[in-house]
C-alpha cells in the first residue's frame, strides 16, 4: 500500500533552501542612490513704452488756404493760395513724465474742420517679442458726452476710426506687427473736429415776454469770458501679447496677466 504522505527527498529540500537564501541575500545586499535634477525656470518680461511723439496739425501756423473758392485747391496744398490765414488751433502730443505707457493728446482752441495728427512710436522694452493684437477707442468718460459714436469707413485690420457727432477719432497702423526686443514701430492718432462740436458750456433759460411774445434767453455764464470751454475726452487702448499666441484684442485684454484698465471695442 502506498503511503500518501510521501516525504520529499532530502536533496530537493536542500536545493530549495539554497535558492531561498540566495534571494534573501540579493535583497538585503542591494545598494542604491538617487540622482537629482534641480529645476529653475526664469520667465521673461513683456513690456512696451511710448518712446517718441510728434504732432502735426492739418494747416500749420503759416498755411494759406483757398476757402470760399469753388475751383481752388485743397486747403494748405497750394503755394500760391489767394488768401493767407493764421491757424489758431494747436496740438500737444506728449509722453507722460511718470508713466511712459500713457500718451497725452491735447487739442487747444479747436474749431470745426480742424484736424490734427500725432505720430507715435512704441518700443519693445521687455525681453520677449510681442504682437500688436488690436486697439479700442473709449468715449464713455467724456463730459460733455460724445454722441452717436460708431465705426466709420470700411473695416480694416490695421486701423480703427470712430465718428461721433463732435469728433472723428482714428488710430492708424500697427495691428499684427511683431516687435522684437529693442525694436519700435510707428502709429498715428488722428482727430478731426466736426461741425456739431460745441463752443462752450454756457446754457440758457428761455423766458416768454408778453404781450409781444418774444423769447428772452438768459445764459447761466458769460460766453465772452469763456469760463467753461467744452473739453471732449477719449481714450485709446492698444494691447500687445507674446508673439507665439494668436490672440484677438478681446482675448488680450481679458488675459489674467493683462496690466491696466480693460475695455473692448
Amino acid at each position: 500500500m502506498t503511503n500518501p504522505k510521501r516525504r520529499l527527498p532530502l536533496g530537493l529540500i536542500a536545493a530549495g533552501l539554497i535558492v531561498t537564501l540566495a534571494t534573501i541575500g540579493v535583497v538585503s545586499g542591494l545598494w542604491s542612490k538617487n540622482l537629482v535634477i534641480a529645476g529653475d525656470v526664469s520667465t521673461g518680461d513683456l513690456n512696451v513704452d511710448w518712446t517718441t511723439a510728434s504732432s502735426n496739425d492739418e494747416f500749420g501756423p503759416d498755411a494759406c488756404t483757398a476757402f470760399g473758392s469753388p475751383d481752388g485747391p485743397d486747403p494748405g496744398t497750394a503755394p500760391d493760395c489767394p488768401a493767407e490765414r493764421k491757424d489758431v488751433g494747436s496740438l500737444s502730443c506728449t509722453i507722460d513724465e511718470v508713466d511712459q505707457q500713457i500718451l497725452h493728446f491735447t487739442i487747444t482752441n479747436g474749431y470745426p474742420s480742424y484736424e490734427a495728427d500725432c505720430e507715435v512710436h512704441l518700443t519693445n522694452t521687455g525681453s520677449i517679442p510681442f504682437l500688436i493684437t488690436g486697439f479700442a477707442i473709449d468715449t464713455s468718460n467724456s463730459d460733455p458726452p460724445l454722441t452717436n459714436c460708431a465705426p466709420f469707413g470700411a473695416p480694416s485690420p490695421s486701423s480703427l476710426v470712430i465718428l461721433c457727432d463732435q469728433l472723428k477719432i482714428g488710430f492708424i497702423d500697427g495691428v499684427g506687427q511683431q516687435i522684437d526686443p529693442g525694436n519700435e514701430t510707428a502709429s498715428s492718432v488722428i482727430v478731426h473736429v466736426e461741425q456739431k462740436a460745441a463752443q462752450n458750456h454756457c446754457t440758457g433759460t428761455s423766458f416768454l415776454i408778453p404781450p409781444t411774445g418774444y423769447v428772452l434767453v438768459v445764459p447761466d455764464c458769460d460766453p465772452a469770458d469763456n469760463p467753461n470751454l467744452v473739453s471732449y475726452e477719449f481714450t485709446i487702448k492698444e494691447c500687445v501679447a507674446q508673439w507665439n499666441e494668436e490672440a484677438t484684442y478681446e482675448q488680450c485684454v481679458l488675459s489674467p496677466q493683462h496690466e491696466g484698465p480693460v475695455f473692448a471695442p
